[in-house]
């Protein structure tokens, strides 16, 4: 059965007709709100409508599909339709900045002002449009990311691989830290993280991608890993994967969605840094950064950025006010005690998170025997010259 998308408006739109296409082949919940989105910027309001809804009654729980409806019903001047569909919206996702700030211009259009109804009353202090967001130019306060695309990486990373190992110690340690993430979205509502560290080296991407992979385990968790070091962007590299658009084309404005791919072995998203060599870092604290962390915020559990170390360049200090907080690498036995300090003294105090400790290799004496001989920990190649199969110390 055909989705109901007629060819109205294709001859002038190239996108809207393959996508239509797209979506009689597979009515996916995004390609709905793709479809949508392209005969809203069409001005075919009544259609966008009529394809929203019939998406809609096949993905009822699509956030996405209802905003966009709501915006067509809104732009129609059908403000109390509109009111509703975000109000819907709100119920399952109160935080939902989108929805809040559409469902603010719904309560100062006159029909919705005309025409209160019971649930008025529970979105009295729901905020309306702010100053900011009157700043924000309007193709930027909602955006759309590119339909998902799975690919598989090419080499195999070291701590994504580490998660699948049951007896690996980084595996474990990367375990812990995804427990201990998933604890400050609880308690402190952080959900967008960036990881960065004072200088160069020190690990910070392979912690990014291991955090990555460990949060992504968790059943029903939606993860996005952004790139965001423009300047010598790694992940790419260490997964070969091949050349694509990706962030710094979003920033300064060669793409009209933002293009994500899934990634296998990992089980998460992945926005990859796309053409190196960022002549305006300035454009990581822009709208177009700013949009895209909010839309991510709205559609994943958790965000996690790659950024640039703290003190050879500004870069991370610009997108200090994007994120909820910073997760700071240092290396073992090389990371300098007074670069960390100078790179803490450079963040926001309440943007700090945590440290991370990257490549630690000593424990304890008296966990030694016991975590390795009794569990049959794989990640022991530092102990094996001085440490018998019994736990014992050998003799020099």
């Amino acid at each position: 059965m055909k989705s109901g998308t007629q060819e109205t408006g294709a001859g002038k739109n190239p996108n809207l007709s393959e996508l239509r296409r797209r979506l009689d082949r597979d009515p996916g919940s995004r390609l709905f709100a793709l479809v949508v989105e392209e005969l809203r910027k069409n001005g075919e309001l009544a259609e966008a409508i009529r394809v929203a809804r019939d998406g809609l009654a096949q993905h009822p729980d699509y956030t996405s599909a209802r905003i966009s409806l709501g915006q067509a019903l809104l732009e129609s001047g059908d403000a109390v339709s509109a009111k509703d569909e975000f109000e819907t919206v709100l119920r399952r996702a109160p935080d939902n900045f989108v929805a809040n700030r559409l469902l603010g211009e719904c309560l100062a259009a006159p029909s919705a002002a005309a025409s209160p109804g019971p649930s008025d009353r529970a979105h009295e202090a729901v905020p309306g449009p702010s100053v900011e967001d009157s700043r924000r130019p309007a193709e930027l306060q909602y955006i759309d990311f590119a339909e998902e695309r799975l690919v598989t990486a090419a080499k195999v990373a070291p701590m994504l691989e580490s998660l699948r190992e049951r007896d690996s110690v980084v595996g474990e340690a990367l375990r812990l830290l995804g427990s201990r993430v998933q604890d400050l979205r609880r308690d402190r509502k952080i959900s967008c993280l960036a990881v960065t560290s004072a200088l160069p080296r020190d690990g910070k991407s392979s912690v990014a991608l291991g955090l990555a992979g460990a949060l992504a385990r968790e059943e029903g968790q939606r993860v996005l890993l952004v790139e965001a070091d423009l300047r010598r962007p790694s992940l790419t590299r260490t997964l070969d994967l091949p050349p694509a658009p990706g962030l710094s084309e979003w920033l300064k404005g060669d793409l009209e969605n933002v293009p994500l791919r899934v990634l296998q072995p990992g089980g998460f998203s992945l926005l990859t840094a796309g053409e190196t060599g960022l002549e305006r870092p300035e454009l990581l604290k822009s709208p177009r950064m700013d949009a895209l962390l909010r839309t991510a915020r709205n559609l994943f559990n958790f965000v996690i950025l790659d950024v640039v170390p703290v003190l050879p360049v500004t870069d991370t200090l610009l997108i200090q006010d994007l994120v909820d907080g910073f997760l700071v690498v240092a290396r073992s036995r090389r990371t300098l005690r007074a670069a960390i300090h100078e790179a803490l003294s450079q963040l926001r105090p309440d943007k700090i998170v945590g440290v991370v400790l990257n490549d630690q290799h000593e424990y304890r004496d008296t966990y030694r025997a016991y975590a390795y001989d009794r569990y049959g920990m794989t990640d022991r190649p530092r102990y094996r010259r001085l440490w018998g199969s019994s736990g014992r110390k050998r003799r020099s």
